[in-house]
């Protein structure tokens, strides 16, 4: 990721829009940020962070994160973010926006959006996925914050972890947990424990089933299924006769039926010709009177609903005209008091000007105390900062004169790490004569092994071989010897299968019954039948017994003991490799030494006395001793110079340049207030105090505030009830006019109403009006009557017809019931047949699943066991996340090795990482004969080296996960721990980067690493305008 452009504005300290250019930075490959504290520095690297992840290192949700990041001057806040990232880099843009609530000041809604840009489309896309900064970049806010843009206070963080937390964070980085697999394993070794104990339930449930009693089902389920057949096809002839008979009934019985509904039909003529005549007398009213009516009572209702809401609007007109005539007395009385106002108005208005000129005459006192005060102390402060000064520049100089005394430690080293080499390799060549002698004591251990393998059992049953045969003639004897046994176990099957044909001959022997057709030769007289004295089974379960003997010596001995000779020839082979190895490595190694003694190339040293270097070493560690004691003196100086300058400009300098600021705005704001005084003198109220002045001000604002709300109120009043009466007393009169048009509408409705009745020979409106009421639904009415005249007609032709179709036709009851009897008989025996089929269908189809269920468990069972085994191994690797940890000392081992690239050269080759067995960090130290310390015991500045180290090889090793052609890596610190020569390896060590075609930042406040940097933004924080940014 390569940030482009951003635009900040109305976050923490940015109140003003400042946009910042990366590109110029970034092609500098190194550039900073620099400024005092509290400048704005790090509020940079917090937009970024938030734009992208919606989350921030110093806030959170509860902290009320939105509410804080806004400028408390601001209304809105502004991030606009863009950058490339992937190997074919491609460009984003993130933006965060938010408004402060008008109604609530803590109240602050943040929106972030992400855009892709389309080249094809020449604009910005909407991205519209979930955590789309994760997704585009690879990387989490976590990991974000530790390989990319570092916040201030977490450059340690990994370094100081202990070995749980830091193989947390590792499985997180690297995805570790895919290696995880305990519990996967464990779960399968329960899944296959359970389906072997089911296979074992499985087996035991299938029952006893042999072939021959399959072969007798499956004949005894064909003479079922014959004799169901012609069961079958003769209840099919006779069902067919009985079907004839029953429809010859039906039309007999239907004849009689309708018989007898046309009598019930005919006796209904006379009650159906009323109905006709009474819905016509319906219809006529219906269609004559039936409107009229209607409208006369529709009259007589607007009439009454227009009489009631004229009462009603009259009695509001006469109570609205009695309060108009009251408000109005009332607005007269207070109009003389309402038109002094405005000279009031001013008299208060000059009360609270003297009010704000008597406050700021008291605070400027107050200021010009404080400045006199504070000048006295600033004096003081500044001359023991001199002498602190003075102190630090002795310190400088003791140092340089002990760097000089310090020998070439990389000489030195060299010659120990020599010696070492050479010691190492005498050791070598001695473990590998330890490692011959072994080597034959193993081969001794093999040889004895193969004799042992002659025993008695097996010289009999392979009386060809010999101990001093090789490996390829036993293997050879072996095989003849399993042909052999496997022939003798065929050679058994046709006897075997000789007496089971005798066993079935003696089962059908013992079935048959004289006059009862043999199943074998269809006779039906059996006068030499087999007899039963033979045993068969016994005979069989003997030869059976034999044969499976045979083929186990074949397949389970015979295998075992070639696996066995396998086993001690591999064991052979692999002492007589080592041999081989041990003898090569012997060579290599006396070569290794002489060309290792041909290496020594120091003249001012012996090749066989490596005490006057160890003594050497030993003074130049004494040497470095002390020059590390001075170095923290100089860094324990150099801090308390820098805190003592911040706090003499921030507590002295500043607060007394502000306080003569706001003496300056004081001054002002007496001048202006004096001269707006209208009305009132100032000398009037000068022993006044600002308490009582202010209870008056504020009581007559009050009273005057009162006095103009009650004639706004009052004189509102009256407009309102003016403009209500007009319209209420023309409504009133529209009402009379309707009610009186109503009236004679209703007469006319009357007049016509008595007219039809006499035309139509009716008594009254009574009568017309009880023949409406009648419930009569016309319609439903005249389709019954229809209904009744059309099935009157059907029944009658129907009748007719059936007459027609039996006509000669004759019913015999005693045919019948014979044919009913035979039906019965049939459906009684094809229904016990039906039940033995399905008996004899099942058995058979029970007893050819459970014999290939049988086949099929012995192989998932043979299957299973073997699988068992291997997730047994599988269960001791994973244990306990063994493998897991393994595999992330793996990863942190890499990263050491890393890290130690430049952490080596950063401490000029006198200390190096290393993990230990609990996989903490230690250091060893190469001026102390190469011991290991606690990392905890490093100074200020070589901790911070050692943290920089990892934190760019942990970076290396998260960005080679995604794909991109350049790396950004940005580090939020303060660097202050580092003295002069430490902050100059830092600096060379930064520079160096580019070469790895990574972008380098900086944040600090260090104005030597200011000095060094070509490429840099300085942040400044003004007092009225906020933090804004230059570039140089």
């Amino acid at each position: 990721m390569i940030p482009v452009k951003l635009i900040l504005q109305g976050i923490q300290s940015y109140r003003e829009k400042q946009e910042i250019d990366f590109s110029q930075l970034t092609a500098a490959g190194l550039f900073g940020i620099f400024g005092k504290v509290g400048s704005g520095k790090s509020t940079v690297l917090e937009a970024i962070t938030f734009v992208l992840y919606g989350d921030t290192e110093r806030l959170n949700n509860r902290e009320n994160r939105s509410y804080n990041l806004m400028n408390l001057r601001s209304d809105r806040l502004y991030i606009d973010l863009v950058f490339r990232t992937g190997h074919n880099p491609t460009t984003y843009r993130f933006v965060a926006e938010g408004k402060r609530s008008g109604k609530h000041f803590d109240q602050v809604k943040i929106d972030r959006k992400a855009y892709q840009w389309m080249p094809e489309l020449n604009d910005w896309s909407p991205i519209a996925a979930e955590n789309p900064a994760e997704k585009i970049i690879g990387l989490s806010y976590e990991n974000f914050k530790r390989t990319v843009i570092i916040p201030q206070g977490r450059f340690q963080e990994f370094i100081e972890l202990r070995d749980a937390d830091r193989t947390r964070m590792m499985k997180e980085l690297f995805q570790l947990e895919r290696f995880e697999l305990s519990d996967r394993v464990k779960r399968l070794m329960n899944r296959t424990e359970n389906e072997l104990q089911h296979i074992d339930g499985q087996r035991k449930s299938l029952g006893d089933v042999t072939p021959e009693v399959y072969a007798q089902t499956k004949t005894d389920l064909q003479n079922a299924q014959t004799l169901l057949k012609q069961g079958k096809e003769q209840l099919t002839r006779k069902q067919n006769e009985e079907k004839a008979i029953e429809a010859l009934m039906k039309l007999f019985n239907r004849l009689l039926e309708i018989e007898e509904e046309i009598k019930k039909a005919e006796a209904q003529t006379e009650l159906f010709q009323q109905r006709r005549q009474r819905l016509q007398q319906f219809e006529q009213c219906q269609l004559s009177f039936k409107p009229l009516f209607d409208r006369k009572q529709d009259i007589a209702t607007y009439i009454r609903r227009d009489t009631e809401k004229q009462e009603v609007l009259q009695k509001a007109f006469d109570t609205l005209q009695d309060t108009l005539t009251k408000n109005q007395y009332a607005l007269d009385e207070l109009r003389p008091a309402h038109e002094k106002c405005s000279q009031s108005l001013v008299e208060i208005d000059d009360m609270k000007t003297i009010i704000t000129l008597k406050k700021a005459e008291t605070e400027r006192n107050t200021l010009q105390k404080r400045i006199e005060d504070g000048k006295e102390k600033f004096r003081l402060r500044q001359g023991a900062l001199k002498d602190r000064k003075t102190s630090y520049g002795k310190l400088k100089e003791n140092k340089a004169a002990l760097r000089n005394q310090l020998p070439d430690v990389t000489v030195l080293l060299e010659i120990r790490n020599w010696f070492d080499r050479k010691e190492g390799l005498l050791k070598e060549k001695e473990a590998l004569k330890t490692q011959a002698n072994d080597i034959v004591k193993k081969e001794k251990i093999s040889v004895d092994a193969k004799s042992a393998l002659f025993t008695e059992e097996i010289l009999k049953l392979l009386p060809q071989i010999s101990r001093e045969q090789s490996f390829e003639t036993i293997y050879e004897q072996i095989d003849i010897a399993r042909r052999q046994l496997t022939q003798q176990a065929e050679a058994l099957n046709p006897e075997i299968l000789h007496l089971n044909t005798q066993k079935a001959l003696q089962q059908y022997a013992g079935a048959l019954q004289d006059g009862e057709p043999c199943p074998l030769c269809g006779a039906e007289h059996h006068p030499h039948t087999l007899t039963a004295d033979t045993d068969y089974n016994a005979l069989i379960r003997q030869l059976q017994q034999r044969q499976e003997q045979l083929k186990t010596t074949a397949a389970h001995t015979l295998g075992q003991l070639e696996r066995q000779f396998s086993k001690v020839e591999k064991d052979l082979a692999l002492v007589q490799s080592q041999k081989q190895e041990v003898k090569k490595y012997w060579d290599t190694k006396a070569e290794e030494i002489r060309a290792h003694e041909a290496l020594f190339k120091w003249e001012n040293a012996d090749a066989t006395d490596r005490k006057p270097v160890d003594l050497a070493l030993e003074q130049a560690k004494s040497l470095q001793g002390t020059l590390n004691e001075v170095e923290k003196q100089l860094e324990t100086e150099e801090k308390g110079i820098q805190q003592d300058e911040i706090e003499l400009k921030e507590k002295y300098e500043k607060p007394i340049e502000k306080f003569g600021q706001e003496i300056a705005s004081l001054d002002g704001t007496i001048q202006q207030a004096t001269r707006q005084l209208k009305v009132l003198r100032l000398e009037e109220y000068s022993n006044a105090d600002v308490p009582t002045l202010e209870n008056r001000a504020q009581k007559r604002e009050e009273e005057l505030k009162s006095l103009i709300q009650q004639f706004e109120r009052l004189d509102i009043t009256v407009r309102k009830q003016r403009d209500e009466i007009g319209p209420l007393r023309g409504e009133i009169a529209g009402l009379k006019t309707n009610i009186a048009n109503h009236q004679i509408d209703l007469k006319k409705i009357t007049d016509e109403i008595r007219s039809l009745l006499h035309a139509n020979q009716l008594a009254s409106e009574e009568s017309v009006a009880e023949i409406l009421g009648w419930k009569l639904d016309a319609v439903r009415e005249r389709e019954v009557i229809a209904d009744f005249d059309r099935n009157l007609f059907a029944l009658r032709k129907e009748r007719d017809d059936l007459q027609h179709t039996t006509k000669d036709q004759k019913l015999d009851p005693e045919l019948y019931a014979a044919l009913l009897k035979e039906i019965e008989l049939l459906e009684q025996s094809i229904e016990k047949w039906t039940g033995e089929l399905g008996r004899l269908t099942d058995t058979e189809q029970k007893q050819a699943r459970q014999l290939q269920q049988q086949a099929e468990l012995l192989a998932q069972k043979a299957a299973l066991e073997l699988r068992q085994t291997d997730l047994k191994t599988l269960e001791k690797l994973f244990k306990g996340s063994g493998f897991v940890n393994y595999v992330s000392s793996v990863y942190l081992q890499n990263l050491c090795n890393q890290a130690n690239a430049r952490f080596h050269r950063m401490t000029r080759q006198q200390l190096q990482l290393e993990i230990n067995e609990s996989n903490n960090f230690q250091v060893r130290d190469l001026l102390n004969d190469g011991k290991t310390r606690a990392l905890n015991t490093l100074s200020g500045g070589q901790k911070f080296q050692a943290a920089l180290s990892l934190a760019l090889a942990l970076a290396d090793n998260v960005n080679s996960q995604i794909t991109s052609q350049e790396n950004f890596f940005f580090l939020d610190e303060g660097f202050g721990s580092l003295d002069r020569e430490s902050l100059q390896t830092v600096f060379d060590t930064l520079k160096s980067l580019r070469k790895e075609n990574r972008v380098v930042g900086v944040i600090s406040h260090v104005e030597e690493m200011q000095q060094e940097i070509d490429r840099y933004l300085h942040i400044t924080n003004d007092e009225e305008r906020g933090s804004f940014v230059r570039l140089f």
